[in-house]
């Protein structure tokens, strides 16, 4: 991994989670994001490599991001993405075998990614089109940042909102939430803070 590229990453990211215009809770959410973020120092480590289905839509979620800043970001984002650590998260068992062939979660920087840290991950997370991510929830602090597919999202008990490009989806530790696509995949920048070391589990 070029240093040049992955700190080109790390600062279009700052600049989009250090944006004005949030809500008071994401705000305070995202300073911390960008605190950890900022703290961050490269040094980058080989990961193990492993064949994870859902990229398959990868090339197709990159050229539906919308031209902007973003957009720089996705295509820089496209040439490091296969460096990442990839998985499908969850263990395979007859409840979630379709669904884990249409999820990819990468880390770039996580415990268990080329660049190390114990205190933040900073990864994406590709979803097919058509699919269903059911409830989960889990001990960290989430934020997505929507970089292609206008996916569906319930939290808690609220109704089911669409998140076009462009826009976070914040999960607090523990609340329960669920994605749904429509006929184009989700391609989301995510961060997970606080008690990263515990799994996501299903509700």
């Amino acid at each position: 991994m070029h240093r040049q590229g992955f700190d080109f990453i790390l600062s279009k990211v700052i600049s989009e989670f250090g944006r004005k215009d949030a809500q008071v809770d994401l705000k305070i959410e995202l300073n911390a994001v960008v605190a950890l973020l900022s703290r961050v120092r490269f040094k980058t480590r080989a990961v193990e490599r492993v064949n994870v289905p859902a990229l398959r839509h990868m090339d197709r979620a990159v050229k539906n991001v919308q031209k902007s800043v973003t957009a720089e970001a996705a295509s820089c984002f496209k040439d490091l993405y296969p460096q990442m650590y990839w998985s499908s998260y969850y263990s395979k068992n007859d409840a979630t075998v379709d669904f884990l062939d249409e999820l990819a979660i990468g880390e770039l920087i996580s415990p268990r990614g080329p660049v190390l840290s114990n205190k933040i991950i900073l990864g994406a997370v590709v979803l097919g089109p058509d699919t269903y991510y059911p409830p989960h929830a889990h001990n960290a602090s989430e934020v997505y940042f929507i970089m292609s597919g206008n996916p569906l999202f319930k939290k808690g008990g609220a109704e089911w909102t669409e998140m076009p490009a462009g826009s976070f989806s914040h999960h607090p530790q523990c609340l329960v939430h669920s994605v749904r696509t429509g006929h184009e995949p989700m391609l989301a920048l995510y961060t997970w803070q606080g008690d990263i070391a515990s799994p996501a589990y299903f509700v």
